[in-house]
């Protein structure tokens, strides 16, 4: 019985480490993804309750129809997976100079329509609202030091579109070769149990008001 319940604390103060409450990214948080061979953005900049990260990142970003033709229609819901290096705060650790893994689940109503024509040296920029859920991990010596989720939305997304240039010097398509996200103010999204539990709270308070009344 001893074991057992060594056991089940363990596996708590595990799930506890790597599945930590989502951290919410304050209004005027930075983070980005660039995806141009290796090639950094500017500096993440993200602060929430207890936590704040500073670093250079690259990576890929992933769930984007493109490559894709010129004129082509498409939503900036999106993904990324990248790797960078700086200094975390966290619960008032301090993890300098350490290796970073973080990967996005970006959500967002935007849609844009690529030019319909293609010049091999003209990118192009999109404005973007945005949703954001991710994980960032640290590490120091391929060692796991901490797993933290984020939260965060914004009406200041960016998205970068290159062509996509071939040896010859020509560009037939474009690619999403960067995203950076500007951080607003967060709203909460209510979860569908929560959602149910207003909609009989209201369903409730309706049934009151029609209910007659006896005297």
């Amino acid at each position: 019985m001893r074991l057992l319940l060594a056991c089940v604390f363990a596996v708590v103060l595990s799930a506890r480490c790597v599945f930590a409450d989502p951290i919410v990214i304050q209004a005027g948080g930075f983070a980005g993804a660039v995806d141009q061979g290796g090639f950094t953005g500017p500096t993440w900049d993200l602060r929430g309750d207890g936590f704040h990260l500073t670093g250079l990142f690259a990576g890929k970003i992933t769930g984007s129809p493109c490559p894709c033709e010129p004129g082509t229609t498409l939503s900036l819901t999106h993904g990324a997976s990248v790797s960078g290096h700086g200094d975390v705060t966290l619960d008032s650790q301090v993890f300098s100079n350490v290796d970073l893994l973080a990967t996005f689940n970006v959500r967002s109503p935007t849609t844009v329509t690529l030019p319909s024509t293609i010049n091999p040296r003209a990118g192009f920029a999109f404005g973007f609202d945005f949703r954001l859920a991710g994980h960032i991990t640290g590490l120091r010596d391929g060692d796991t030091l901490f797993t933290q989720s984020i939260v965060g939305s914004g009406s200041g997304g960016v998205a970068n579109f290159h062509p996509l240039v071939l040896p010859d010097g020509t560009a037939k398509q474009y690619r999403d070769v960067a995203n950076f996200y500007n951080f607003g103010t967060f709203t909460p999204t209510p979860e569908p149990a929560s959602l149910m539990l207003l909609s009989v709270g209201a369903i409730a308070v309706i049934v009151r008001r029609r209910r007659p009344q006896r005297g």
